[in-house]
């Protein structure tokens, strides 16, 4: 797919993500259902019905907030089950609705904290194997990004899942992830700019994205290095639902207890 289709393509999917089915969707475009659903997938990676409910849990995220109900979340997501959509968002945000609206202050506030340097960053998600597989990353940040930068090997290219291995920082940098398990993973970044609104931690919009486009494979002969260099967020990049800030806070929070 071309360019300018693939946002016409991510667009539609955003205004109408309550309600859309894949085949309304190739529909609308002019494909035939298995037409389409092959096109999609070559462009973007993923499954277009999979695409499209990670966009719907992005939606809810928006309509989530402490002042707020959770079942008007779930309702702007078009979810009419609420065990259904529970579920749904746990799979691809790491915790349930009523977790995720109960932490975000504490997260707003761990989040400035960390952005502000008044904490250290020092942290990493590691596996718990022992591998020989290493990958070098040089991750670039703008001279004028003021916040966190995750860094991650995920498994599929819809960062709505937790990472192999990843690590935050707020500067440039390079750094070596170790012991990473055999197979095929994509390496992504996301940064968060530091804000006062509480929501652009959580539903990321104006967040700064980079990454390899092609999967990267473990065992490897060969050194595995790669750069990444932060730019503003593409109408084509991937949505991302898991909840960075938790990832963060949980982490530092096991090895203070």
């Amino acid at each position: 797919m071309e360019e300018p289709l693939k946002t016409a393509i991510i667009d539609y999917i955003s205004l109408h993500c309550e309600d859309l089915t894949v085949e309304t969707l190739a529909t609308h475009f002019g494909y035939s259902y298995s037409h389409f659903s092959r096109e999609f997938k070559k462009s973007f990676h993923v499954p277009a019905v999979e695409y499209i409910a990670t966009v719907k849990i992005q939606k809810s995220i928006e309509h989530l907030s402490p002042h707020k109900s959770i079942l008007s979340s779930q309702l702007s997501a078009g979810y009419l089950s609420t065990g259904s959509f529970t579920n749904i968002f746990k799979k691809r945000t790491g915790l349930r609705p009523k977790d995720y609206r109960q932490g975000m202050t504490t997260f707003f506030d761990f989040f400035n904290r960390v952005a502000e340097e008044k904490l250290p960053l020092e942290e990493e998600l590691t596996s718990d194997l022992e591998t020989s597989n290493d990958l070098e990353v040089t991750i670039t940040l703008p001279d004028t990004f003021k916040g966190i930068a995750f860094i991650g090997l995920f498994k599929h290219r819809l960062p709505n899942h937790v990472p192999i291995v990843g690590k935050p920082v707020t500067h440039s940098q390079t750094f070596t992830f170790k012991n990473i398990p055999d197979g095929s993973f994509y390496l992504m970044s996301c940064g968060i700019p530091k804000s006062k609104n509480l929501l652009n931690y959580f539903f990321l919009k104006d967040e700064f994205r980079s990454f390899i486009e092609e999967p990267i494979h473990f065992p490897s002969s060969e050194k595995q290095a790669f750069q990444l260099k932060l730019r503003p967020k593409l109408t084509t990049d991937p949505p991302l639902t898991i909840n960075l800030p938790h990832i963060l806070y949980s982490r530092i929070n096991s090895k203070n207890e």
